[in-house]
């Protein structure tokens, strides 16, 4: 589940027969007094081999859900653990209202999509996604015949909201080549959940918009979009249980998709009991009355839908967050480029047609790359390799002073400095772990250079480590794009002999690193490149760094200077090598792991680990992922300091903040109201 208003094709496993007899099967009967009008229909190619499509009888279905076929014999040669695969398919929140709030024939139209769409998913999914495991450990992956199934279909929230959604169940079984039925090899089911999300958004918009007439607002990056003329307003005031969720999550400190699942069952109410569809439709159309909506505002105009998307849109979509993509990669960006809707046949034909353009690299084993990407990757290495330039040199006078002025430097910290400024090369290469003093070592490099006459810029991908080089290093710094933002408008202008410092470049995508890069090189400045390709993740396509690691010579920065104790170092190098459950296991021998029973009391705790520190006499902070997390922690700081007397009194109130007489304050932007200049 995502936060906020997104659907999502979720999947879970089968639980126990008891649950699904109570929320599956029987989940219309939850909350309406009318049962049988929607029953459970059978679903799949191997269901429709066995003879069994249209209703399905409770007694087949809790035979299915138990591992036994319909007709008495067991699903699959060996005992499941898992029965089968619960997935959720979810239209945006506005579809649900056309449903509820329409006439009788918008909402079996409705309806009728989402079946529609839904066979899509499977037909899809049974193509790419349905396989068995066979030979010795399940090494060869083999194809499935299809899958044995059963769709359900809800039509509300638990606090009695529209939210018309199916229950497909896929149970765990298909038919090898070999004509054995086994468990299905589920890894590529979850492996294609996002492309097979994005085919449900844009074959149900495709049934809606040929249905309906209805239009499409702008695809949003999950590649859902939103029915024209049902406003925002109006969705959040039929959306308490998603409300009542993300409320759960946030008093919980959760945000991922698991965290959301745990929110929805620690907020689960039954459903309202003996309601007849009509009584809920009364409510709605009252309730959207009492809100000034009227959906006969809502535009319709009679089309056929057209999958428009050209070759360059598609490489960049593409490539947005990964240098290289697979061929669901293109299903799914051809899926979410469909605003009003595509049928299956007419995505997969698109995504085949560009993957056989000379626009597509192919790179084997199934991936692809676009030849922008290969172009701005040889840009920046033909830079890497390009012969020395003299004028890129810093002095060694300036060298050896700003040497001398660091005694605490290690060797290999010294080594870096003078090959940083005598390397004469247009581009350098430093690959510093996490603790080697990358950012002491740059204080040095700027000195020599500015000493020497060159200026020297700064620059990294996120603001807080522009920040970071710009406090550590000296570095007057900006972030990557705003820097670019500044080149290209002119504010800014290189020239030869300037130095470019881009720090964390093992964050930064491909297109933005080649862009400072060539901008530096054309005016003959010299660039050099920190990061740590084994840290994070680029957050646009990327993996150029690791390519130059490979390819050119680079300087590396290895001992530890941050951590002295030698079990802190083990934690540091088994996180950077991927080893987070050792790392995490040994913190916790250590003693610096807090654990508690519920975020309220971790929070508590991480506060008053902070006032310990703050008032031992040292600089600390505290750190989250999330801005709601920081809201908290501030907010619970800031009472703690209050009571406690170390501010003053209060001065002002603002967006919900308390102000008082010596706290300190930072202003990330501009508030001309209040008269603050960032």
């Amino acid at each position: 589940m995502r936060r906020g208003s997104h659907p999502l094709l979720s999947i879970a496993k089968c639980r126990d027969l008891d649950y699904y007899e109570r929320e599956v099967i029987d989940g219309r009967e939850d909350y309406l007094s009318e049962s049988g009008t929607s029953p459970g229909q059978w679903v799949g190619s191997l269901a429709a081999a066995d003879g069994y499509g249209g209703v399905a009888q409770r007694d087949h279905l809790a035979r299915a859900f138990s591992g036994v076929h319909p007709d008495g014999f067991r699903m699959t040669e060996h005992d499941l653990t898992v029965p089968g695969f619960d997935m959720t398919l979810s239209p945006s929140k506005s579809v649900s209202l056309l449903w509820a709030l329409g006439s009788d024939d918008d909402a079996r139209q409705v309806e009728a999509g989402l079946y529609a769409a839904r066979a899509e998913v499977e037909r899809f999914l049974e193509a790419d996604g349905c396989f068995v495991r066979r030979g010795h450990a399940g090494a060869s992956v083999e194809p499935g015949s299809g899958f044995f199934g059963a769709v359900f279909m809800h039509r509300t929230s638990r606090l009695g909201d529209p939210g018309i959604h199916l229950h497909w169940t896929v149970f765990n079984v298909t038919e090898g080549p070999d004509g054995r039925r086994t468990a299905l090899d589920a890894r590529h089911l979850y492996r294609l959940r996002y492309t097979a999300e994005a085919v449900f958004q844009a074959t149900l918009r495709r049934e809606l918009v040929e249905r309906h007439g209805v239009v499409f607002d702008e695809i949003d990056r999950h590649g859902v979009a939103e029915i024209v003329g049902i406003s925002s307003d109006m969705r959040k005031a039929f959306s308490g249980r998603r409300a009542e969720i993300v409320a759960e999550m946030d008093r919980r400190g959760v945000h991922s998709g698991d965290g959301a699942r745990v929110a929805a069952l620690a907020t689960r109410k039954a459903k309202p009991v003996g309601i007849t569809e009509a009584e809920l439709r009364e409510g709605w159309r009252q309730k959207a009355l009492d809100h000034s909506f009227d959906l006969s505002r809502v535009p319709r105009v009679a089309r056929t839908s057209a999958l428009s998307v050209t070759d360059d849109e598609l490489a960049l979509t593409v490539t947005n967050e990964q240098a290289t993509f697979n061929r669901s990669d293109t299903i799914r960006a051809c899926a979410s480029a469909a605003r009003q809707g595509a049928s299956l046949d007419a995505i997969l034909t698109r995504a085949d047609a560009f993957l056989g353009t000379s626009m597509a690299i192919d790179l084997g084993e199934g991936r692809w790359t676009t030849r922008e990407m290969l172009d701005l990757e040889r840009s920046v290495i033909d830079v890497a390799i390009a012969p020395r330039q003299i004028a890129c040199l810093a002095s060694p006078v300036a060298v050896r002073t700003a040497l001398e002025a660091r005694p605490s430097m290690s060797d290999e910290q010294r080594r870096m400095v003078e090959e940083l400024t005598g390397s004469g090369r247009p581009l350098d290469v430093v690959i510093g772990r996490a603790g080697t003093g990358k950012t002491f070592s740059l204080d040095a490099v700027r000195e020599a250079y500015e000493e020497s006459g060159h200026r020297v810029f700064g620059t990294a991908l996120a603001a807080r480590a522009a920040r970071q080089l710009q406090l550590g290093a000296g570095i007057r710094s900006t972030t990557a794009h705003a820097l670019l933002s500044q080149l290209d408008s002119g504010r800014i202008r290189f020239r030869e002999g300037d130095l470019l410092v881009v720090d964390e470049v093992g964050m930064m995508g491909t297109r933005t690193l080649a862009a400072l890069v060539g901008q530096a090189h054309r005016a003959g400045a010299k660039t050099i490149l920190v990061g740590d390709h084994k840290q994070l993740p680029e957050i646009e396509a990327g993996g150029l760094l690791a390519s130059l690691a490979d390819r050119v010579p680079v300087i590396e920065l290895i001992q530890n200077r941050r951590q002295q104790d030698p079990a802190e170092r083990f934690i540091v190098q088994a996180l950077r090598n991927g080893q987070a459950e050792l790392a995490v296991r040994r913190l916790d021998a250590l003693g610096h792991v807090t654990v508690a029973h519920n975020s309220d009391a971790l929070r508590d705790q991480m506060v008053l680990d902070w006032w310990k520190h703050r008032s031992d006499g040292r600089d600390v902070l505290m750190g989250t992922g999330h801005r709601s997390d920081a809201r908290d922690l501030n907010a619970r700081a800031h009472a703690l300091l209050e009571s406690s007397g170390a501010v003053g009194p209060l001065v002002a109130e603002i967006d919900d903040l308390r102000l008082c007489k010596g706290d300190q304050v930072i202003a990330l932007k501009n508030r001309y109201d209040l008269g603050i200049l960032n």
